[in-house]
């Protein structure tokens, strides 16, 4: 063989095991890759025993709005005031002193306009009669007339008072209401020191109870029912209460709620109104709940199925479809009857 045709028959040989080495490795490099296995269309959740509430806080405003104006009638100065801010009163008890001498509060339609002594007929005479009953200087009813037994059980009444003992019940001595006890206040201009009230106001009837409101903004308003449970906090004193009703939305969609008693309640504050001042507080602390709170099999809310006709499921790991009811739901979580604590559902129930 020559040496051109043996250099000839190399390269040939060498060609073709390049080939097949580029073959290979191009196969090995440039190959499909391994297959990946398709990811999950859910995860699952275990049903877990838990609660779920949602409320949101807010200031109230309290005021005594409304109620009937007294007028005094004892001239002279005022050298004591019986009590400050509301209280509730009864008949006898001292509204305040003009010249050392109390002024007392007690129960009638008809207004002190003249001294009353033996003699005097009306019905201002029983209104007083009546005074000497409650406070426990009279046995028999009011008969109208003011007679020697009258006059000796004002004597008396006097006297436990600290005045000068006589049968006479001077004008501005009694101050009559229409129904007691009644919740009071003094009128400001009613101060040690000052002339006391004589033709002018010198107390004022109040309501029953404040009127409890609480102004919510656009972003609380839509929250907002009639009936939604509230706490009010004032003075360290919880009170319960209710929305009562909602105004119409202001121009910049702010909502007024006019509050009630809790059920079942008949006052908000009750005893501890007196801890309201009279000219009314604002910034009240309150707690207006929007879910009450709700214990019991607990799941996120993604993971329920709603059919068309508006029945309500999950589906557990195997693919089990179980009914379930909702209770409450709140913040992503609901709470749930028809499936136990511990079950394992899917998120979300048909998968993606």
């Amino acid at each position: 063989m020559s040496p051109r045709r043996g250099w000839a028959l190399f390269g040939f040989v060498l060609a073709v095991v390049l080939g097949v080495g580029v073959g290979w490795s191009g196969r090995e490099l440039l190959g499909r890759p391994d297959e990946v296995l398709p990811a999950p269309s859910f995860t699952v959740v275990t049903v877990a025993e838990d609660s779920v509430s949602r409320s949101f806080s807010l200031g109230a405003s309290a005021g005594w709005s409304g109620g009937a104006s007294v007028v005094g009638g004892l001239a002279g100065t005022v050298t004591r005031v019986g009590f400050s801010g509301a209280r509730s009163v009864r008949a006898g008890d001292v509204l305040y002193e003009v010249n050392l001498g109390p002024v007392v509060v007690g129960q009638g339609v008809v207004p002190a306009f003249r001294d009353l002594q033996i003699g005097a007929r009306g019905g201002d005479v029983s209104q007083v009669q009546n005074l000497l009953r409650e406070t426990g200087f009279r046995t028999v009813k009011a008969s109208g007339s003011y007679d020697v037994a009258t006059a000796n059980q004002v004597y008396a009444w006097k006297k436990s008072l600290g005045l000068s003992p006589n049968g006479v019940v001077e004008l501005g001595r009694v101050l009559f209401v229409r129904k007691l006890p009644a919740r009071m206040a003094l009128d400001p201009a009613v101060r040690v020191g000052a002339a006391a009230p004589v033709a002018a106001r010198a107390v004022k009837v109040l309501p029953g109870q404040p009127t409890f409101t609480i102004t919510l903004p656009v972003g609380q308003a839509g929250l907002a029912r009639a009936g939604q449970d509230v706490t009010l906090t004032m003075d360290q004193a919880r009170w319960p209460a209710r929305i009562a009703a909602l105004s119409v939305p202001d121009q910049d969609g702010s909502v007024t709620a006019t509050l009630g008693p809790a059920a079942g309640g008949e006052s908000i504050c009750g005893a501890e109104c007196e801890r309201v001042p009279v000219a009314g507080a604002s910034g009240i602390p309150a707690v207006i709940v929007v879910v009450p709170k709700v214990s019991g099999p607990t799941i996120p809310t993604a993971a329920l199925r709603v059919a068309a006709d508006g029945a309500t499921a999950v589906i557990d790991e195997s693919g089990r479809v179980i009914g379930v009811t909702v209770r409450a739901s709140s913040g992503g979580l609901a709470v749930v009857e028809g499936v136990t604590p511990g079950t394992r559902v899917r998120v979300p129930p048909e998968g993606r």
